[in-house]
């Protein structure tokens, strides 16, 4: 009986751990240490921040941010976690943004000046510092500790059915709800490509005659799932000048198997008939 007491204030004890002992990112790495006299509510300090709706959509789970010194220098390092690798692959692609070259901290990174984002499993860490590229491998060793606790996965693929000629570089963005589309295609603000009906989606902006367009790759579940939503939005939109009055701003759609492509010509383009790029769909 003694020893079931024991046992169980000892499981007592574990579970009782604030959640602040469980976190990820490490309290050194690299000569850089954790600045532990800042307050919690302080950290994510110039961090970039989601709104919640887009966070929800792709299966976030929790977000921790430190801040770590060396010296007069300081990083601000956030690490959010996602429920698997396909939620934390849109997130990173979310938040990465044209100025951030690829890196070479791991499979899936980028980094400009002031700002890098890796990719690891279902973790994207954030880090915001001065002339970062001088700190290659201090970040290095700071994906090497934290890689250990992420779950891996399968990342998507639906970036391989993007045309490459006259892509604009790191605008390809993977979304998987009208939120978060909504901030790259502002078409409607509900769910009219239906995620809620199992869908998910590729889009990027591409250069073509002189203009911009963004293309919008989407995959349902069947090929018939596929022709439905196309002749749903053929009812609802302006898709493929058909239905001028469902409003001003042209669409332009094909349908392959269970992908579906929509165009949306920039404001200035000029022409008429389809673009080319729903011509290029890889299947």
């Amino acid at each position: 009986m003694r020893l079931r007491i024991l046992l169980f204030i000892a499981l007592l004890s574990f579970a009782a751990i604030p959640a602040a002992a469980q976190g990820v990112l490490p309290n050194s790495f690299a000569g850089w240490v954790a600045d532990a006299s800042m307050p919690p509510e302080a950290r994510s300090a110039g961090i970039t921040q989601v709104p919640q709706p887009v966070l929800a959509e792709y299966g976030w789970t929790q977000t921790e941010s430190r801040q770590y010194l060396r010296g007069k220098s300081a990083l601000t390092v956030s690490l959010h976690k996602l429920k698997d690798a396909s939620g934390s692959y849109g997130l990173y692609s979310f938040l990465r943004t044209p100025d951030m070259p690829r890196a070479v901290l791991a499979e899936h990174s980028s980094m400009s000046q002031d700002r890098a984002l890796v990719l690891i499993g279902n973790l994207v860490v954030e880090v915001r510092g001065k002339e970062l590229a001088k700190s290659h491998g201090e970040l290095k060793a700071l994906v090497a500790a934290v890689a250990p606790q992420a779950q891996s996965g399968l990342f998507p693929t639906m970036s391989d059915h993007l045309p490459r000629h006259g892509l604009i570089e790191r605008t390809d963005h993977y979304v998987l709800g009208p939120v978060a589309l909504y901030q790259f295609l502002p078409v409607a603000s509900e769910d009219w490509l239906g995620f809620s009906q199992g869908a998910e989606a590729e889009l990027a902006r591409y250069r073509a005659g002189g203009h911009e367009i963004t293309l919008l790759i989407a995959d349902f579940p069947t090929p018939q799932a596929a022709q439905k939503k196309l002749t749903e939005l053929q009812q609802k939109l302006n898709l493929n000048k058909a239905n001028p009055a469902a409003g001003a701003t042209a669409l332009y759609a094909r349908r392959s198997l269970t992908l579906l492509a929509i165009v949306l010509r920039g404001a200035h383009a000029s022409g008429s008939g389809r673009p080319a790029a729903t011509n290029q769909l890889h299947c």
